[in-house]
């Protein structure tokens, strides 16, 4: 399938749009547009994915998690990225299961 020139470059200009907006913004975008402009409920969300843990919890928050996942910069053979993410998969889960609720009801 072909893709015309002006919808090349509507893709282009979108994507260059998408890298210069930050992680935050978008993620701030996309929980308030779920959670209906819900300032509590969206400021928890964002408290949760970027805030970062303890320096006895390690440094990294849901958004590294993510990358780290998304990225395939955890291993499941280093015992470190495994307590990683044991650590916190109860809470992402519970975060992503509101989250995807709220989106198909």
């Amino acid at each position: 399938m072909s893709i015309s020139k002006i919808e090349r470059k509507h893709i282009n200009d979108c994507y260059a749009n998408c890298l210069q907006t930050s992680a935050e913004d978008k993620m701030r975008f996309a929980f308030k547009t779920v959670f209906d402009r819900n300032e509590k409920k969206m400021n928890e969300f964002l408290k949760k994915f970027f805030e970062r843990k303890g320096e006895n919890e390690g440094k990294d928050n849901f958004k590294s998690i993510r990358d780290k996942i998304a990225h395939g910069d955890l291993s499941e053979y280093r015992v470190a990225d495994r307590t990683l993410v044991k650590n916190n998969l109860f809470e992402i889960q519970d975060m992503a299961k509101e989250f995807l609720t709220k989106i198909i009801s």
